[in-house]
């Protein structure tokens, strides 16, 4: 199976997981992990998230389809304590956007992207994510940052693990695009879509060591 055969295997099962209810707020399960194959499987229609970064080095990753058009991503620290970060990814866990804090306090991201998978990590400030090459992003603090770091062109892989802060958020999410949601009990995240971010992440892995090797 090619690479574009299973982003679209995997669109479909992240549409499957995510479509089935009306999240609207939704509690972190547990403490969600850092990766993609470990992140929390938002359901469909979920417009808050409120969440907790227990430790300076914990990093809250969530999954969620996205219907197209324009989205914005909000963190509120709520007087926590905690100084919070936001970063954007593909479906791959190709970097998109970051944004510190500012404006402050809030963490902000607002992007028009097509319909499809995406994921959202939330840290505290100096906890950032890495590819194999390096930093992803610019440690920058002047608003919305590109993926212009040295690992920029390559997947997410690792996190630094030195934040400075910790306390509870809550992660707002919105748009004029927003897909139909029905008042059904939200389910359990999915098996399926979290076996198709694992394919995914070794598919992706795949193509750039054939692409090095060429």
């Amino acid at each position: 199976m090619n690479l574009k055969m299973l982003k679209a295997a995997f669109a479909g099962l992240f549409l499957s997981a995510t479509g089935f209810a009306n999240a609207g707020l939704i509690l972190e399960i547990d403490d969600t992990g850092d990766s993609l194959i470990t992140a929390q499987i938002l359901a469909g229609g979920t417009t808050q998230v409120s969440g907790t970064i227990d430790t300076n080095s914990d990093i809250d990753l969530f999954g969620f389809y996205w219907g197209g058009g324009i989205l914005d991503l909000n963190v509120y620290q709520d007087n926590s304590g905690l100084d919070t970060q936001i970063f954007l990814f593909d479906s791959l866990g190709f970097g998109l956007f970051h944004n510190d804090d500012a404006p402050f306090p809030n963490s902000i991201i607002q992007a028009t992207l097509a319909a499809g998978a995406y994921f959202v990590g939330i840290s505290s400030w100096s906890n950032d994510p890495l590819s194999v090459d390096g930093a992803i992003f610019p440690s920058d603090f002047t608003g919305q940052l590109s993926p212009t770091g040295a690992g920029g062109a390559s997947v997410l892989s690792n996190w630094e693990y030195d934040g400075v802060s910790s306390g509870a958020y809550l992660l707002d999410i919105s748009s004029t695009a927003q897909y139909p949601t029905n008042d059904v009990e939200v389910p359990e995240p999915s098996i399926l879509a979290i076996f198709a971010l694992g394919i995914m992440g070794l598919a992706s892995r795949r193509s750039l060591l054939g692409k090095k090797k060429q």
